[in-house]
């Protein structure tokens, strides 16, 4: 910094160094590079982490209880606990696993009636 005196005006001016001579710029690019990439590793690694815990989990989780689902058995419901993601969708599969087993053995009811009224006593 260097400082006038404005004889005229009775100020004085203070005249500054370019920041240039101080900074180096090329350092600075380098650091501010490195930074932006040390951070955006370490967001990525807890958006993965993030991802991985809360959504792909829970969706491999319900996907593996539905394919448990099997039609011989339909008995079958899916666990609903506290610590399972979807509970909703689960209580929705459920009632739908329900419905169907309720639909079915009414079907095999009416067969059976039907099979009674068809072959009388005699079974021929």
């Amino acid at each position: 910094m260097r400082w006038e005196a404005l004889e005229n005006l009775q100020l004085i001016v203070g005249t500054f160094a370019p920041l240039d001579d101080f900074i180096d710029r090329r350092a600075f690019n380098v650091q501010m590079i490195a930074v932006t990439l040390a951070t955006s590793i370490v967001v990525f690694c807890l958006l993965f982490v993030f991802q991985r815990t809360y959504i792909i989990k829970p969706i491999r989780d319900l996907d593996r209880d539905v394919m448990a689902i099997s039609v011989d058995d339909l008995s079958y419901r899916l666990a609903i606990d506290e610590t399972h993601a979807f509970p909703a969708l689960r209580q929705t599969i459920n009632n739908t696993l329900a419905k169907t087993q309720e639909h079915f053995e009414n079907v095999m009811y009416q067969q059976e009636e039907l099979g009674g009224r068809l072959c009388p006593a005699g079974g021929t």
